[in-house]
């Protein structure tokens, strides 16, 4: 056994798996918090962190389950027709389930470290923290693997029913950034691959933010938010 230790934990937008980006930075106005546990929140820790702009950051999947005898994935890419080998993508499903992403770092306080543009669910657990380093981390022409048999699909168009704007206006105290993420999540098509491929009347609810969003697909490439309520989930 080699021993892990839990350093923090993360506060996210993201509150349910449906909708959690599929990598980081596909979200970009998404903040969140890694809050340190108290044996971490000696300055000590961080010292000199708050001179980068950006940190990697390995988390624990903890709300995946794994299953032994699978050593391939659908990946979502694939819209889950195809399989490639667990370690030929970044699926959550892993025999250990670590994660990394490369987030933008906004501030560093003695007990968190502000963020931004992560792909975490809210309480994710952080086993590690280490500065992104341009010089050695980026690849400009590093291979993308089977990635560019998929054709590109364009971005969902993310339309507002008037009420649904007028609620979000009444419940949010920053309303130009709520809509933004809630724009952006949208706009990734969150639904699960199964649903991806064919236009249904199936309305949908994500929990973002603070909010319950009510949306339904109107084309197979523009989504509309019929209801946003006060977050009943959590």
């Amino acid at each position: 056994m080699i021993p892990i230790s839990i350093i923090a934990s993360i506060k996210s937008p993201f509150i349910q798996k449906l909708g959690v980006p599929r990598q980081a930075g596909l979200v970009p106005s998404a903040v969140q918090e890694i809050v340190f546990v108290p044996q971490f929140r000696n300055p000590n820790f961080c010292r000199g962190l708050e001179t980068f702009s950006h940190i990697w950051v390995l988390f624990w999947f903890h709300d995946q389950p794994w299953n032994p005898d699978s050593a391939c994935i659908h990946p979502p890419r694939l819209g889950g027709r195809k399989q490639v080998g667990v370690f030929a993508c970044r699926s959550p499903h892993r025999p250990t389930p670590i994660g990394l992403s490369c987030c933008e770092l906004l501030e560093v306080k003695p007990d968190r470290l502000i963020i931004r543009g992560g792909d975490f669910l809210d309480g994710t657990p952080v086993v590690d923290i280490k500065p992104y380093l341009p010089y050695c981390d980026a690849k400009p022409h590093a291979s993308e693997g089977w990635l560019p048999e998929i054709p590109a699909t364009p971005p969902v168009r993310v339309e507002w029913e008037l009420a649904a704007l007028s609620q979000l206006q009444h419940l949010s105290s920053n309303l130009e950034h709520d809509k933004q993420v809630i724009e952006e999540t949208l706009a990734l098509d969150p639904r699960i691959s199964s649903e991806r491929h064919h236009l249904s009347s199936h309305a949908w609810k994500l929990y973002l933010l603070t909010y319950d969003v009510h949306w339904v697909m109107v084309e197979r490439w523009q989504v509309k938010v019929c209801a946003i309520m006060a977050n009943t989930h959590v």
